[in-house]
Formats: C-alpha cells, structure tokens, sequence
C-alpha cells in the first residue's frame, strides 16, 4: 500500500505533465496550419490558380513557404515525440517497480507460508489487476484535468451569447 501511495500521484503528475506540454506543443502549429489550409485547400484546388502560377513564377515562393513550414511542423512533432518518450519511460518504469513489488510481496507470503504454492500466481493477478487498474484510473484523471485547461476557449466560445444586434435588427 506504501508503493501504491508513492506510485500513483508520480504516475498522474507523469502523465498531467506530459498531456500540458504536448498541448502547448501543438497550440504551436497554428501558423502552418494556416498557411496549409490557404495554399492546399483554398488557393491551389482552383484550376485558374495554375495559370497564375506559371505567369507570375509563384512555383518557387509556394514551394519555400510551404517547406519552410513543413519543417516547423516536422520539428514540432519531434520535439513531442522526445518529450513524450521521457513521461512515458517514467511511466514504464514505476510500473516495472510496481510488478517486482508485487511479485516480491508474494514471494515472501509464499516463503513464511501464508500463501499456497498453486496460489502464487492468482495471488500476483489479483494485486497487479488492482494496482494497475487504480493507476490507469488516476492518470486518465489526471490527463482528463489537463485537457479540461486547454479547453477552456472552447468552452468561453460555445457559452457566447446566440444573438447579436446589427443596427437596428437582432442577428
């Protein structure tokens, strides 16, 4: 029980932290994806843009753009990846403790006698079934709390009144 009180808020802080900086990070692409949605699915799906690209010789400026921005984003994605490695090698890690406790625990019950031989595993299951699964509980609690946060324009933007005056009608 003295494991599972250190292991469970370290796991939560792991994976509240992770879910915030993860945010943050893709808060971050705002401009390239902009910039895609401009070119890509507003700009170059019109058949007449073509002809302005070969007369004007855009091909250059778009393609600089949008590989500049690509290798903003591809960046980003790294940097997310890296970080998100880290949390959840921590993550990994206490459950690694977490299942060499158990299984000394058991080992020792089974040792003084208290446990039967052909009981060790069902014993093992049971306690790592319940730690696992209060683990899992409390750090989608904790990523669940986070993106609550991040959420919080949407949430300002939905409770926006549905009526507005424009002169002298209500739009």
């Amino acid at each position: 029980l003295l494991i599972m009180a250190f292991t469970v808020p370290v796991s939560m802080a792991a994976a509240g932290r992770e879910t915030s900086r993860t945010n943050r990070m893709i808060g971050g692409l705002g401009e390239f994806l902009r910039l895609f949605d401009f070119y890509y699915s507003q700009y170059l799906t019109d058949y007449h843009v073509g002809k302005d690209i070969r007369l004007h010789g855009q091909k250059e400026l778009i393609e600089g753009q949008y590989a500049e921005q690509l290798e903003g984003a591809v960046g980003t994605f790294r940097r997310i990846r890296r970080m998100q490695m880290k949390y959840r090698t921590i993550i990994s890690l206490i459950s690694i403790l977490l299942t060499v406790y158990v299984y000394l625990f058991v080992g020792v019950k089974a040792l003084l006698g208290l446990v039967g031989v052909g009981d060790i595993l069902a014993y093992v299951g049971c306690i790592s079934g319940f730690l696992s699964g209060i683990n899992s509980f409390m750090t989608t609690f904790a990523m669940l709390r986070t993106n609550n946060e991040a959420m919080e324009a949407y949430f300002s933007y939905m409770e926006l009144p549905e009526e507005a005056d424009s002169g002298k009608k209500a739009v």
